[in-house]
């Protein structure tokens, strides 16, 4: 059972996991430490991405849902702001990318970067989900 996903963000001092235990986490690698308190789900969570610009986390649960977490808020709340400092990243063509497993078959999903939550009600189980800087050749 146990963390099910890992998410390394570009700097390496920050790390996104999804677990079976119904949480995703964020950990200090300066440190080897929990970010704030653990990131609740309704299931296990299947996959974890953080962004290229570090400011958000996208969650594939096994409840069907993705989940956008504002990672900069989290981490300015615990005083850790400067776990994100990276150089300039443009993300003005990112999208969030997930993949649904509906009665054997895969269909794709793709949306702007400034989505909060979405849920595909017909799925059978969110298989993953990433964060793409750029997602001009993403195809449907």
């Amino acid at each position: 059972m146990g963390v099910r996903s890992l998410s390394l963000f570009q700097n390496d001092r920050l790390l996104a996991s999804g677990s079976h235990d119904e949480t995703a986490r964020l950990w200090n690698l300066d440190t080897n430490l929990p970010v704030g308190p653990p990131l609740q789900h309704r299931d296990f969570v299947q996959s974890a991405a953080i962004s290229a610009d570090g400011k958000l986390l996208v969650t594939g649960c096994a409840d069907k849902n993705a989940y956008v977490w504002d990672i900069h808020t989290i981490l300015k709340d615990a005083g850790l702001e400067d776990l994100l400092s990276i150089p300039d990243v443009s993300v003005n063509r990112s999208a969030i990318v997930t993949s649904y497993k509906i009665d054997s078959s895969r269909m794709y999903a793709a949306f702007g970067a400034s989505l909060v939550q979405t849920t595909l009600i017909y799925c059978s189980q969110v298989v993953d989900a990433k964060l793409l800087m750029d997602a001009s050749n993403v195809q449907l």
